[in-house]
């Protein structure tokens, strides 16, 4: 988006009615990381309160991009607004990728216990 803004500013209608779009569709119910994400990242007894905590440190992220982005848009254009979000999504892949640890072998044996439907249990 940044390089067609770039070389094309008359297209700006058009790329952000296309980024919109693009978020629409994809927040339009929660993603699959919502659910799937605490389930390997906490352990049992605290996955609920720390779900609940990482949450609202997602909604704390979001408001701060929210409101440094007219910040960083007026000082130093699109692009780097772009760049700014890119570097973002780049370090949470990097933190993620570091401290995200496979759930134990055991963990995952129950869950996929309490995941089977009582008609395959034969009960």
């Amino acid at each position: 988006f940044a390089v067609v803004y770039r070389t094309h500013p008359e297209w700006s209608y058009t790329l952000f009615g296309i980024l919109g779009l693009l978020f629409f569709v994809l927040y339009l119910a929660p993603n699959i990381a919502t659910y799937v994400l605490p389930v390997v990242s906490f352990p049992a007894n605290v996955r609920s309160t720390f779900h609940g905590l990482s949450s609202a440190a997602g909604k704390l992220g979001a408001m701060t991009g929210a409101l440094l982005f007219p910040l960083i848009n007026d000082a130093y254009g699109i692009p780097a607004v772009m760049a700014v979000q890119a570097t973002a999504c780049a370090i949470g892949a990097l933190l993620s990728a570091t401290f995200i640890e496979d759930a134990p072998q055991e963990e995952e044996d129950y869950l996929e216990e309490e995941a089977t439907p009582l008609c395959a249990k034969g009960g």
